[in-house]
């Protein structure tokens, strides 16, 4: 039998995953994994959430594994990434939107493990089972999902709901995103953006 298979990529708090949740009436017939590189707000190990099992992982979402340096911003509810002028940016922008100062951004380094997400689908999963990814990763989308549409892995997915940060990162636009869309959407991967 085919499993069902949610990977939220980028889980923080949980606020996505238990809405994805909900949203999917996921029941105990689905493997849920949470991966959330920030360790100052994310317990792993498995735990109950909604009444599910989940399997929370400290792990940076890469294109191979080893170990990365992750930058956390001063409001560490998002805006945390591998990329430090992506976390600088972010934390600004979130500490604007709140009416407080952007003089001064802390950002604290932690060194986190990475995981290669294409290798860890491979291991775990089979290509007909039905895959729900959220991917809200920081900027990390662009180079992990051209990876995943390389090793032809993107074709595993069935639905992707993801947040693009192009706004962040001086190498990517609007157009980029759009052609990353097209390409998935030819691999019969339904996208679904989130802001």
């Amino acid at each position: 039998m085919n499993k069902k298979v949610f990977l939220d990529c980028g889980t923080q708090r949980g606020h996505g995953m238990g809405a994805m949740i909900e949203q999917y009436k996921m029941d105990s017939t689905w493997e849920i994994y949470g991966f959330e590189a920030n360790s100052m707000i994310c317990n792993t190990g498995k735990i109950k959430f909604k009444g599910l099992t989940v399997s929370l992982m400290n792990f940076v979402i890469d294109t191979e594994d080893g170990d990365a340096v992750f930058h956390v911003s001063q409001d560490d509810d998002g805006g945390s990434s591998v990329y430090k002028d992506f976390a600088v940016q972010a934390g600004k922008a979130m500490r604007k939107h709140k009416n407080e100062s952007t003089d001064q951004v802390f950002i604290a380094t932690l060194k986190v493990p990475k995981i290669n997400l294409g290798r860890f689908m491979m291991a775990n999963f089979d290509q007909g089972d039905y895959i729900l990814v959220k991917m809200d990763i920081e900027g990390s989308e662009f180079h992990v999902l051209r990876d995943l549409l390389e090793r032809h892995i993107a074709d595993w997915i069935d639905e992707l709901h993801v947040e693009f940060h192009q706004r962040f990162m001086p190498t990517e636009s609007d157009e980029s995103v759009k052609e990353l869309i097209k390409q998935l959407e030819s691999r019969n991967v339904k996208v679904v953006l989130h802001n």
